[in-house]
């Protein structure tokens, strides 16, 4: 009988529950709401404010057009850049396109949430990023696009995300500029500073220990860094190398970041499960206002245990050659 039951929660954990819409009719439902909710911001539009597209996304603009359009058009970049760069994060699921609100002041857009340090919306309908003339403006605005993508993508596989590779896709994009419909990822003279002073003074974590140790969480929400994660140039110049470096056109190297994310997919349902059981037994409910922040800071109780199987998987194959140039390549490529 304990065996027919280890049997039947394995196979619980590894299946859709019942009734589960399949991926086409989630994919419906989800452009429905998108299309309702984007409706219902425009029905209830004060006439100090514009609407356009600018496809995919909808914008909305108080007195703020100029910035409006440059953001919408480094926006639809980005959104592009992270189909094409991670094709195999949750490739089934329709990512609802978040909705830009540029408001004219910091005030104004409180009411929305906050782009610079702030949050997106974690829901099923379209994201709100709330933009207002300030500093640093377009890394933020990069960042969050970025995090939308995934959380809309599949939130718990985002949250689920090992440290390293959610901290130095924000380090990365923060750098990021876009030119002539691209996006550039070449990092600037303060982060390679920041990296060439670890480098210097001996505090860069060795790479196979990095690669299996959570991340510490940020003590307060800065310029260009993600709120969950403190900055981190060791991971920053990790994941550019993977994604614009010599890295990402190795035979190993490149299938790093890939690997990663399969590794974890496979093992999502029964993190799930852990993350849902902690939330109720702790009372949060979906509908509570904390339950998006709860549930990313469970998925980060699990990493200490999880992080190490990944890297397993992932490496399984390596030889010391092959950690060899990753470590030299990672170190001193110039992008």
């Amino acid at each position: 009988m304990v065996l027919i039951a280890l049997l039947a929660l394995l196979f619980s954990l590894q299946s859709p529950p019942a009734g589960a819409p399949d991926p086409a009719q989630a994919r419906q439902q989800r452009q429905e709401l998108e299309a309702r909710e984007r409706s219902a911001r425009l029905a209830k539009l004060d006439k100090e404010w514009k609407s356009f597209e600018v496809a995919p996304f909808l914008v909305l603009s108080e007195r703020q057009d100029a910035l409006a359009r440059q953001a919408a058009a480094d926006s639809v970049i980005l959104w592009k850049w992270m189909g094409e760069t991670f094709p195999t994060f949750a490739p089934e699921s329709y990512a609802p396109t978040p909705i830009l609100c540029v408001h004219s002041d910091e005030d104004g857009a409180g009411s929305d949430g906050y782009v610079e340090g702030g949050y997106v919306f974690a829901g099923e309908g379209p994201y709100v990023l709330s933009i207002y003339p300030a500093p640093f403006l377009a890394s933020n605005v990069r960042r969050r696009v970025a995090e939308a993508w995934f959380q809309a993508k599949d939130r718990d596989l985002y949250f689920a995300l090992p440290g390293w590779m959610r901290a130095g896709l924000v380090e990365v994009l923060a750098d990021a500029r876009t030119k002539g419909g691209r996006l550039i990822l070449k990092p600037d003279t303060d982060t390679l500073n920041d990296f060439a002073g670890l480098m210097r003074e001996d505090k860069l974590i060795p790479l196979r220990k990095f690669l299996k140790q959570p991340l510490a969480r940020a003590a307060s929400e800065g310029e260009g860094r993600d709120r969950r994660f403190s900055p981190s140039p060791q991971a920053g110049q990790f994941v550019r190398y993977l994604l614009a470096g010599k890295g990402a056109k190795g035979a190993k190297t490149s299938k790093i970041l890939p690997d990663t994310l399969a590794a974890l997919s496979a093992k999502l349902p029964a993190l799930a499960w852990e993350v849902d059981a902690a939330l109720k037994e702790a009372g949060v409910s979906a509908s509570a206002p904390e339950w998006s922040e709860r549930r990313a800071r469970e998925f980060e109780k699990l990493e200490a245990r999880v992080l190490p199987e990944v890297f397993e998987a992932v490496f399984a194959d390596w030889t010391d050659k092959d950690w060899d140039a990753l470590i030299e390549g990672y170190k001193f490529d110039k992008f």
